[in-house]
């Protein structure tokens, strides 16, 4: 009998943080272009769907929480991802960097300088959880006759 899993994916927090990897601002006196932070561009928790969840973690029934920390080049590509916090199953902490690298998109960050510069954006925790599995009918079993509720008497009259 196979039994069907249904799995929920959570990003915990949508906002993660950016850190510039970049060189200080440069010297007084030069004239200064508006710096502008690189962010996802798209909401991240749309990057974790349930079909990812990796078989080998359903069959341990292995949940937990990964935190991550992405590495974004001065084009907006990412180039690495970091686990901050294990989830304890090595399964789904790769699975949460593979899920960010093939969804993950970022916009171009610009220092003060304005020219572009590499970044990293933190998220800090995608929950992977099990949900209870569907009930199961067993074979041959019909629709089930659920009794009508007990008629509501009148109120008395008056």
């Amino acid at each position: 009998m196979k039994r069907f899993w249904t799995t929920a994916c959570a990003l915990l927090a949508t906002t993660g943080a950016t850190e510039s990897l970049a060189a200080p601002a440069p010297e007084p006196g030069t004239p200064a272009a508006e710096p502008q932070r690189g962010h996802p561009l798209e909401n991240p928790g749309t990057w974790f769907r349930d079909k990812d969840y990796p078989l080998d973690a359903k069959r341990a029934g292995a949940q937990g929480r990964v935190s991550i920390r992405v590495g974004i080049d001065a084009k907006g590509r990412i180039t690495d991802c970091t686990i901050l916090t294990s989830s304890g199953n090595a399964s789904l902490d790769a699975v949460t960097c593979a899920s960010v690298r093939a969804r993950g998109r970022f916009s171009v960050q610009k220092g003060a300088d304005g020219k572009p510069e590499p970044y990293s954006y933190t998220i800090p925790g995608v929950r992977w959880s099990l949900l209870a599995p569907p009930p199961t009918v067993p074979p041959g079993a019909g629709p089930v006759a659920v009794p009508a509720p007990p008629p509501v008497p009148a109120p008395p009259a008056g």
